[in-house]
């Protein structure tokens, strides 16, 4: 179950990135860096690094 979840968050932190990378709009980009922002974190916290994932989100 967790092998999942972490293969499903790097899939998603993936998808964010090439969000920030095609940059159809201003908004979009933005939106996708803040989305892969979250997802990179709560990989950060699935594998155990909470203040560092914290710090980083902020």
């Amino acid at each position: 179950m967790m092998v999942y979840f972490v293969v499903l968050l790097s899939f998603c932190l993936l998808g964010g990135l090439v969000a920030v990378a095609s940059n159809p709009s201003p908004f979009y980009g933005a939106a996708g860096l803040v989305f892969s922002a979250a997802v990179g974190c709560g990989v950060l916290v699935w594998l155990g690094s909470s203040f560092i994932s914290l710090v980083l989100f902020l």
